[in-house]
């Protein structure tokens, strides 16, 4: 493996870290920081609607989910977007 192989590898497993705990901190922040911004925002205000609704058992419920939701879809987002292009598609050197 050559050493610009290895720094992306280590770039690529430090953004989903860094977008997994974006997520756990609030849903949103993850997608938002991988360029999704209209999905992020998305789930932030039905994950804010679901912290008002906690006064009422529901909304406990409805952030919960919405929370796990986030977390996977953001990280499984970063493994299917541009992180992970394949060899093929690096631009080319003049």
């Amino acid at each position: 493996m050559e050493e610009e192989d290895i720094v992306d590898d280590i770039r690529s497993r430090s953004s989903v870290l860094l977008t997994a705990i974006l997520s756990i901190i609030f849903p949103g922040l993850g997608h938002m920081y991988i360029g999704e911004e209209g999905k992020g925002i998305k789930l932030l205000i039905v994950a804010l609607i679901g912290i008002i609704l906690t006064f009422v058992i529901i909304g406990a419920i409805v952030y919960a989910i919405v929370w796990i939701y986030a977390l996977y879809d953001s990280v499984t987002s970063v493994y299917e977007g541009e992180l992970f292009k394949s060899d093929e598609e690096e631009p080319t050197g003049t």
